[in-house]
């Protein structure tokens, strides 16, 4: 179960139906890639580097590395630097390795990029799909996981199931950290044994919330630090 420690309200903009973030592919498709993937990868072997449980492309990497300190320096813009402030030292201290994530190997399929890594422990799959959704997906002997992130919706929902593919567990949550709609649990026959509606059994507002907190924690405060006002002083302050 998700750990959280204020409760948290959602604007009914979010209908009950809108609160997850949906994949469109089943567990078998989901597999159908792996062993696409699996198998192209043993076709152009002698055209990809594999690396750390990663297979890379050494073409592309051969054409970034041709532009590294364009590359390095952005990384230094992205990072907050300004370009004027950007020195030849700051370029030499980043490895080539920074070029390795914008080299892997993908397959684009039907509007789709997809890859795989993790071969040697659980392998994982990676999907980035044509209406803005980032999908991963975890084989594991005793357990799937899907992680769906929808960048339009800004919702994120994790599914576990079992062997067998029946839902186990899921939950969705919003900007990365409010739990919204509904938790779900199931056992292993498909029982629903768990059910929390973040609405309608935490119908506390965020606002309401860090009131009641501030309120409680000052209290404490006051009662701990009497003789230490510049505590409770920087306490409000901050």
């Amino acid at each position: 179960m998700i750990k959280f420690l204020v409760p948290v309200f959602i604007s009914a903009v979010f209908a009950h139906a809108q609160q997850k973030a949906v994949s469109s592919f089943s567990i078998e498709e989901y597999k159908n890639m792996q062993d696409e993937y699996l198998r192209t990868v043993m076709e152009k072997k002698d055209q990809l580097l594999y690396l750390q449980n990663q297979y890379y492309s050494t073409q592309k990497l051969d054409s970034l590395l041709i532009i590294k300190d364009q590359i390095k320096r952005q990384y230094w813009i992205d990072n907050g630097k300004k370009a004027e402030e950007i020195t030849k030292k700051d370029i030499s201290s980043l490895k080539d390795e920074i070029l390795l994530p914008q080299s892997i190997f993908k397959i684009q399929n039907n509007g789709n990029t997809f890859y795989c890594n993790g071969y040697e422990y659980a392998p994982q799959l990676f999907i980035q799909t044509k209406d803005g959704k980032s999908i991963n997906f975890l084989f594991q002997n005793n357990e799937y996981t899907e992680g769906i992130q929808d960048h339009h919706t800004q919702l994120t929902t994790v599914n576990f199931y079992y062997p067998d593919y029946k839902l186990k567990r899921t939950h969705t949550i919003f900007k990365s950290s409010q739990n919204v709609g509904i938790f779900r649990q199931y056992d292993s026959s498909g029982k629903l044994i768990n059910e929390i509606d973040w609405v309608k059994d935490f119908p506390v507002s965020e606002k309401q919330a860090q009131q009641i907190a501030q309120k409680e924690i000052l209290s404490f405060l006051t009662h701990k630090y009497k003789d230490h006002p510049d505590v409770i002083t920087n306490f409000k302050k901050n």
